[in-house]
């Protein structure tokens, strides 16, 4: 024979509820281990929940309440989730668009300010420029025609005048390394070289804020 499971009242916010069963009874809004709770066959035995060995093992681990089953989508309700997520993944894709963008615009500034304060510098107008060498992985794959039209470089500089010059870094170790015919070369050109840093220049941060804008 099976033992019978009771049922409790609760005490809760100046409030007799119930009867409930215990599991039912620890569903209820506001109940805690120190709710007053009393068995339905001994009214007026109230004692705390957690003294109560029914309850003991519900506050230890309280009881998840059941998920209620959704009613079933109108067609209405499909069409406005249906634009809800075009809508957010349109917000998304417009968020890694301005993103691109902005780095872009920071590339070119940092790229064309440094340009012209080096020219500044060195007492060059950009119409002194012969040729625009573009070196490494970057100078490889981009095209002229963009890097003049974004403001990579200055609009004023001629498409014709810049050209690529390929793994420069790579060539110049090899030539160091197996041409002694260009050691004093090498020495002289080291020599020669002076390290310019931007940062201090107190030109580039106006240079490198107009430069962020897009010719056009």
């Amino acid at each position: 024979m099976t033992e019978q499971i009771s049922r409790y009242y609760l005490y809760i916010k100046k409030t007799i509820r119930g009867p409930f069963y215990p599991k039912d009874a620890a569903l209820q809004p506001g109940f805690g281990r120190g709710t007053l709770v009393c068995p339905e066959k001994a009214l007026g035995q109230w004692r705390e929940a957690s003294l109560e060995p029914a309850f003991q093992s519900l506050i230890a681990t309280p009881p998840q309440a059941p998920a209620r089953p959704r009613p079933p989508m109108t067609v209405q309700a499909a069409e406005e989730t249906a634009s809800r997520s075009l809508l957010e993944k349109a917000i998304a894709k417009n968020a890694n668009l301005e993103r691109d963008v902005r780095e872009l615009q920071l590339a070119a500034g940092a790229i064309r300010a440094g340009i012209l304060i080096l020219l500044r510098q060195a007492g060059l107008a950009l119409d002194d420029v012969d040729r625009v060498l573009l070196a490494g992985g970057f100078g490889q794959y981009i095209r002229r025609e963009n890097a003049l039209r974004v403001g990579l470089l200055p609009a004023e500089v001629p498409g014709r005048r810049v050209h690529y010059a390929g793994n420069t870094s790579l060539a110049g170790a090899k030539r160091a390394l197996l041409s002694r015919a260009d050691d004093a070369r090498l020495d002289a050109l080291a020599r020669a070289v002076r390290h310019v840093d931007l940062s201090t220049d107190p030109d580039f941060a106006t240079e490198f804020a107009m430069a962020m804008y897009f010719p056009g």
